[in-house]
């Protein structure tokens, strides 16, 4: 089944069959392919959780975990359930960093892309619709374009500051998940071996 990128729709332009074999290629030779590097953290945040939940179902033993005296070994089964929780809280908080499996939804999101697409539609992607003259002028001479966003049109502006606050409040969520998530896997780096 063919992924379909909702957030940036034009890599479903670039997602062909060549490049999907040459991709492949590159990860048998070099062990990640270009498209990876496009986007690390995105390209990390769908394969770790994916790599962590295999470990988690296929895994043969646990560390060993220490009552609060730091002397008393956990019996077996306590440190297994301690292990199993380790790991099912690295496996969510990665895939709160994606945002098509984040469990913070913006709810402007359809409201949102309906304007923006009004929008496009009205004075381009760019904005092209709102430059000035002298926009227009110096942009024919120097090659340089002013960028216009749709919250500079009053009948956009409540819409699209509802959505960017929303997701300024998803994005600081998913800071403090990245977090989380670093500091275990710096606790537990070398405890990821089966």
């Amino acid at each position: 089944m063919k992924k379909e990128y909702k957030k940036y729709p034009m890599l479903n332009v670039l997602d062909n069959k060549g490049h999907r074999i040459k991709h492949s290629h590159q990860r048998i030779t070099k062990g990640f392919a270009d498209c990876d590097t496009f986007n690390i953290g995105t390209y990390l945040s769908q394969l770790v959780p994916a790599m962590l939940k295999d470990f988690k179902e296929n895994k043969h033993s646990y560390p060993v975990f220490y009552k609060e005296d730091g002397e008393t070994m956990l019996a077996e089964e306590e440190s297994r359930k301690k292990w199993d929780e380790i790991l099912d809280r690295m496996i969510f908080l990665w895939n709160e960093l994606d945002d098509e499996l984040c469990s913070r939804k913006n709810p402007y999101e359809e409201e949102f892309m309906k304007a923006f697409e009004k929008y496009n539609e009205t004075y381009g992607f760019f904005g092209e619709g709102l430059m000035s003259e002298e926009e227009k002028k110096k942009a024919e001479n120097t090659s340089s374009v002013k960028v216009h966003f749709m919250n500079e049109v009053p009948e956009y502006k409540e819409i699209h500051d509802k959505y960017m606050e929303e997701q300024k409040k998803i994005e600081e969520y998913q800071v403090q998940c990245k977090d989380e998530v670093f500091d275990l896997m710096k606790q537990y780096f070398y405890d990821l071996w089966d």
